[in-house]
């Protein structure tokens, strides 16, 4: 039987020596509102959760500066991310909403919407798993003004799977964060796919260059291209890498 919660308190910085930092806690009948406060320690990930969100559970208040790994299922609580990085490996049911100066990542299942707000990320993906690369699953999800979309490419892209409407409002940008070496020309990167898609990315309109991060790559160029259900990268050879030996 697992302990009942109603306010959870997560210091990361006396998880270096505690087996309870990796926990199969499960929030459940003891109130409707839970707040874990993660603090950012010398551990990473901070704090996993491999337990549940049941019962009558209607909110979960992530803060603290520290990244959370959810490894369980939820009910239909709702998440708001309020500090720090949560990464959703397992399955989410209720809402997620990411506010500003936080980040949403993982390789899980979020079925309720997902809201990110101007100055937050969502970041596809476990950097732990695959070289960091993954695909987070979704229902429809909102990149609002000022918010930023984070991906990879390494042999594959990080990529968002909804099976609802991607919404790209003004504002929302693309950060191409890291290119692998192995890049092969007129390759396709799937970014988003969706039941619908709308909207661009700030400063990209179809058949733009994506910069990698924040800078041109010499090497490789990715061009952006919308669908009514998609967003993809395509890459083309501009430069030449050299192997001195």
């Amino acid at each position: 039987l697992y302990p009942i919660y109603t306010g959870l308190r997560i210091d990361a910085l006396a998880c270096d020596t505690n087996s309870y930092c990796n926990t199969a806690w499960s929030m459940y009948q003891g109130g409707a509102t839970y707040t874990v406060d993660v603090e950012d320690g010398t551990s990473d990930p901070d704090f996993v959760m491999d337990g549940g969100i049941y019962g009558n559970v209607s909110t979960v208040n992530i803060t603290g500066a520290g990244k959370m790994v959810f490894n369980g299922n939820s009910s239909s609580a709702t998440v708001n991310v309020n500090g720090g990085i949560l990464l959703i490996n397992g399955a989410a049911s209720g809402a997620v909403n990411v506010n500003a100066g936080c980040a949403l990542g993982g390789i899980g299942a979020i079925a309720g919407t997902v809201s990110v707000a101007g100055g937050a990320t969502l970041t596809p993906g476990d950097p732990s798993v695959n070289n960091g690369v993954g695909t987070l699953s979704t229902a429809d999800v909102t990149l609002q003004n000022g918010s930023t979309f984070v991906v990879q490419i390494v042999t594959a892209a990080d990529k968002i799977q909804s099976s609802g409407t991607v919404a790209l409002q003004a504002g929302a940008a693309l950060n191409l964060a890291t290119v692998g070496e192995n890049i092969q020309p007129d390759t396709v990167y799937t970014l988003i796919s969706a039941t619908s898609v709308t909207g661009t990315f700030a400063g990209l309109p179809e058949g733009a260059t994506a910069p990698y991060n924040g800078a041109l790559n010499s090497i490789y160029a990715f061009s952006i291209h919308y669908t009514a259900t998609s967003v993809r990268l395509v890459s083309e050879r501009i430069g030449t890498a050299y192997i001195f030996q």
